[in-house]
C-alpha cells in the first residue's frame, strides 16, 4: 500500500496510500557471521479534512494531531534504529541522517568516523542498540572533554556512564573537577581519559596515606 521495503539496505520508502491498522514485522539480517532479528510495528493513521469545527473541537483536534505526530516520531525512530543495526549486521557504515533519525542528536560530520570505526569492533552477536548508544556517548563524552571550549560540558555522570571514573568510588565529582584542570592532550582518548583518573585517585590515596600516618605519629601520648 504505497511503501517499498529494500531488503539490501532495510530502509522503507514511500508513502501509504491506506489506513492500516498496526501490523507488527519482523526483519532478519544475515551476514556470514550469522543472522540477527529485530521487530517493530508500523500504522498508518486516518487524515481528517473537516475544517468546520469550533473552537473547543480545533483544540482538541490539535492537541490529538500533536500526539499523533509525538508518536509518529517515536515510531520513525524505532524503525530509524531497526534500519540502522541492520546496516551494522550486514558490514555497513550508517551515515549521519540515519543516525540523526534514530534520535543520535549528539553525532557530527567531526565524530561520525570515530563512532563507525568504533562500531566496526562490535561482533554480529554482540552488536545491539545499547552498545551503540554507548559507543556514542563514549566518543561524544571524550570529544568534548578533550576540547577546551567544552569541557565544562561535561558532567559527572557522564564520565561514570562511559567507565572513565569507576562506579565504585565516592570521588566521583571532585575527580571530574581534577579532570577539567589537565591538559587536553591527557584527555583526548577514552584510555588516555582512564589513566588520568587512575593517576589522580593514586595521589589522593597517597595524600590520604600520609595524613593518616602524620595523624596517628601526633596523636601518640608521650
Amino acid at each position: 500500500n504505497g511503501l517499498i521495503f529494500n531488503t539490501s539496505t532495510g530502509l522503507i520508502t514511500g508513502a501509504p496510500n491506506s489506513v492500516n491498522a498496526p501490523i507488527t514485522y519482523t526483519i532478519t539480517g544475515r551476514n556470514t557471521s550469522g543472522s540477527s532479528s529485530r521487530t517493530f510495528t508500523l500504522q498508518v493513521l486516518a487524515q481528517s479534512n473537516n475544517r468546520e469545527v469550533t473552537n473547543e473541537q480545533s483544540v482538541l483536534k490539535s492537541s490529538i494531531d500533536s500526539q499523533n505526530a509525538v508518536e509518529v516520531l517515536k515510531k520513525n525512530q524505532e524503525i530509524a534504529k531497526i534500519e540502522l543495526i541492520s546496516s551494522v549486521l550486514i558490514g555497513k557504515s550508517p551515515g549521519l541522517e540515519l543516525f540523526k533519525k534514530a534520535g543520535f542528536s549528539q553525532i557530527t560530520e567531526m565524530n561520525l568516523p570515530k563512532i563507525n570505526f568504533e562500531i566496526s569492533k562490535l561482533t554480529t552477536g554482540d552488536t545491539d542498540l545499547k552498545k551503540i548508544e554507548f559507543i556514542v556517548e563514549k566518543v561524544v563524552t571524550i570529544d568534548l572533554l578533550s576540547n577546551p571550549k567544552t569541557i565544562n560540558q561535561v558532567s559527572t555522570q557522564q564520565l561514570l556512564n562511559i567507565g572513565v571514573i569507576p562506579p565504585s568510588t565516592n570521588l566521583a565529582k571532585y575527580l571530574t573537577y581534577l579532570l577539567k584542570k589537565l591538559p587536553s592532550t591527557q584527555l583526548d582518548t577514552y584510555e588516555k581519559a582512564q589513566q588520568s583518573v587512575n593517576r589522580l585517585l593514586s595521589k589522593i590515596q597517597e595524600r590520604r596515606a600520609k595524613a593518616d600516618a602524620f595523624r596517628k605519629k601526633f596523636s601518640k601520648k608521650p
